[in-house]
């Protein structure tokens, strides 16, 4: 009897989770990472990549780029069009950022960086791959439900439901994102962490390498740095195996978000990783109630009060429609209630739930391909590198090479 009722308790908890990812949401949370994501890689794009010369010194006057098995065909532009995919990357995630022309943006956005991903496999990175889903994700996504910049001639066909605010006449329409929409980024994050965690169960990494030899090269005080380096590796392996959990977990998240902060930032001082910390920060936003943001967020005008101007008074005006409260409010939706034994999903809800399926099944079993290629030793990978890139390992190696050439002219 237990067993059987364990499994209707587990089937029924299935159904209404599945029935959830269809119900309406606030996107207040997933609009406001898509601004910081938009921002980050315009910095990125234009002062990193261009500014600075990145762009220049490793992919214009690279003697040779080694391009990933099956893409051989995707190449840098010639002159005068080398910098067409860091102009077309970073400008598409500015027009993100702002919501113009979002959808357009996002598709470019997504070519662009894909195709500058792929221009050379031996400067992988796992953020790289990371950005380069998230442009996919903008793509199919509503993100541009709140904060976006409309164009009089173009109307929006966003969702909408109707609020009842405290059972009075007048009603507000707002705009929704299915709940899909927001879980997937969370669950996309929790990934990076714990998979990042997973592959830091090695025993190099336990005794604290590569950080001891990588990063702690001084030699005043050994037995310190030592201790130091394997306070690290401890750290991070905990960090990354729990975050996520506290993370999803409505009170942990205030655990999580100051070890969150101090973790990333003191990879951007150590290492040399771009704006993937900044980025992994933002990513905190998507798990904090949306209620509580929108009530802190329409207190902010009162202190511009002060100053009294007919666009500034307009302005703080569509600022308190945008975040204001929707707690105890009646939600009035067209969609059909479920039980715990019936779903009826649409044949649009049924592509998106296999979609959904297949991508984060896929997820969760490529990084241990590894496996297959040397079943003898699972830590085979840390040396061979076989089943390496895709799988979240990330810091666990470090490679000094030289190599000695004779040229002959025949």
């Amino acid at each position: 009897r237990y067993y059987f009722t364990s499994r209707m308790s587990l089937s029924s908890s299935i159904k209404r989770f599945i029935a959830k990812l269809f119900k309406p949401h606030d996107p207040l949370t997933l609009v406001i990472f898509r601004v910081c994501f938009g921002l980050l890689m315009f910095y990125d794009a234009i002062y990193k990549k261009i500014l600075m010369g990145q762009a220049q010194i490793f992919y214009i006057e690279a003697p040779y780029l080694f391009p990933f098995p099956g893409f051989e065909w995707v190449h840098l532009p010639s002159y005068p069009w080398n910098y067409a995919i860091f102009y077309a990357y970073g400008f598409s995630a500015l027009f993100i950022a702002f919501g113009f022309f979002y959808r357009v943006s996002s598709f470019v956005f997504f070519i662009s960086y894909t195709w500058y991903f792929l221009l050379d496999s031996a400067r992988y990175n796992n953020h790289y791959y990371l950005i380069s889903m998230l442009g996919f994700y903008w793509c199919v996504v509503d993100g541009d439900a709140l904060m976006r910049i409309d164009l009089p001639c173009f109307k929006s066909s966003r969702s909408t439901i109707q609020l009842d605010y405290e059972n009075q006449k007048r009603e507000r329409s707002f705009p929704v994102v299915p709940y899909w929409q927001l879980f997937s980024l969370q669950l996309m994050i929790f990934i990076v962490y714990f998979y990042g965690g997973i592959a830091k169960l090695n025993k190099d990494w336990l005794r604290g390498e590569p950080i001891m030899e990588g990063c702690l090269d001084c030699d005043v005080f050994p037995y310190l740095r030592e201790l130091f380096a394997l306070f690290l590796c401890g750290g991070g392996l905990v960090f990354d195996l729990i975050v996520g959990f506290f993370l999803f977990h409505p009170r942990g998240v205030w655990i999580a978000m100051p070890l969150v902060i101090t973790f990333h930032f003191s990879n951007f001082l150590m290492f040399t990783i771009g704006v993937f910390p900044w980025m992994m920060i933002a990513s905190t936003i998507l798990f904090i109630d949306s209620e509580l943001i929108r009530s802190e967020m329409v207190q902010f005008p009162q202190f511009f009060s002060r100053f009294k101007s007919k666009r500034l008074d307009h302005f703080w005006s569509k600022w308190h429609n945008t975040f204001r409260s929707r707690k105890n409010k009646s939600y009035h939706t067209s969609n059909s209630k479920t039980n715990d034994l019936k779903i009826h999903l649409t044949l649009n809800e049924k592509i998106i739930l296999s979609c959904l399926v297949i991508f984060f099944v896929w997820q969760m079993l490529f990084p241990f391909r590894h496996i297959l290629y040397h079943p003898e030793d699972f830590h085979a990978v840390h040396w061979t590198e076989e089943g390496h890139r895709f799988s979240w390992h990330m810091k666990l190696r470090k490679k000094v090479g030289s190599g000695y050439y004779d040229i002959i002219d025949s």
